[in-house]
């Protein structure tokens, strides 16, 4: 069932008005070879602090870092639930965002009215979630608008969940690929989205089906049994990128996660074994994990 509560209409309208009709935004096609940078975004509207959390954790988290001195490895985390600016392990180049832009697409998609059947919908999001499949996130993609009104749709959802700088790309800039699988996604910013993404009035529609994902994609954070995740992954001119977004059971609540591998001439089996890396340290540290719940 779609369902929109009050506050959200308001803030996803809000939104899309800031999107404006998208004539800025035009769709075209970039013949380059290369993922171009978005463009600037938006200063953030401030947020508590980050939260403290024990120098094991992060030392632990460097040390996957400095095993892999080719790779740009990121880690981010906050609570769910709790307007905390993310704890970033590592630097934020803001990589392409693959498929983990397919969590909040699906969202856009099963609130927006559509003409065609609630089961082929249904279908499509499960589809896009649990087995990445990029025809389905097409079809989703497509059930929101032409290119620029599409991004402005999943903005809305972005926005809504706390990520208050993201700009979803509408444009292809690489032939081949999806154009809002190239969007600049900071992990920092991710993280923000994914500690509001269960607090979301639909995320009853999303989550379950993060927690199915296909088993030759449970790697990283799909080695935890209690995770909630999408990944990403594909190749860019600086290197092959991996990256993940999950919630993930901590003591006391929930904690938001965003991992993120760029490796040069590195495999995807290779950028995800780092991922897994990653992956075990939180597990190893859950209980230092800053958690929470969203409000009642």
């Amino acid at each position: 069932m779609r369902r929109l509560g009050a506050t959200a209409l308001a803030l996803a309208l809000g939104a899309l008005g800031a999107c404006g009709t998208g004539a800025d935004r035009a769709p075209a096609t970039v013949t380059s070879t290369e993922v171009a940078p978005s463009r600037p975004a938006p200063s953030v509207p401030t947020t508590g602090p980050a939260e403290r959390v024990p120098r094991a954790l992060t030392d632990d988290l460097a040390r996957v870092r400095r095993a892999h001195p080719r790779a740009v490895v990121t880690v981010a985390f906050a609570p769910v639930g709790r307007p905390r600016t993310p704890t970033v392990v590592g630097t934020d180049p803001g990589l392409p965002a693959w498929s983990t832009m397919k969590v909040p697409i699906v969202l856009a998609a099963l609130r927006t009215p559509s003409r065609g059947s609630d089961q082929v919908l249904r279908r499509d999001a499960d589809a896009a979630i649990t087995a990445s499949d990029n025809d389905a996130a097409a079809q989703l993609w497509s059930s929101l608008g032409p290119p620029p009104r599409a991004a402005c749709r999943t903005e809305a959802v972005l926005r809504e969940a706390g990520d208050r700088r993201t700009r979803v790309e509408s444009r292809v800039l690489v032939p081949g690929f999806s154009a809002f699988g190239q969007t600049r996604w900071p992990v920092a910013d991710q993280a923000r989205f994914t500690s509001g993404l269960p607090c979301l009035a639909d995320a009853d529609e999303v989550l379950p089906l993060m927690g199915r994902v296909r088993a030759d994609q449970r790697w990283g954070l799909g080695t935890d049994r209690g995770a909630r995740f999408k990944g990403g992954w594909g190749p860019t001119p600086q290197g092959y990128v991996a990256r993940q977004l999950g919630i993930v059971p901590a003591r006391g609540g929930r904690t938001a996660v965003a991992l993120a591998v760029r490796l040069p001439g590195g495999t995807h089996e290779e950028a995800t074994a780092i991922l897994g890396d990653l992956a075990r340290v939180l597990t190893d540290h859950r209980t230092d994990l800053p958690s929470g719940t969203c409000p009642s």
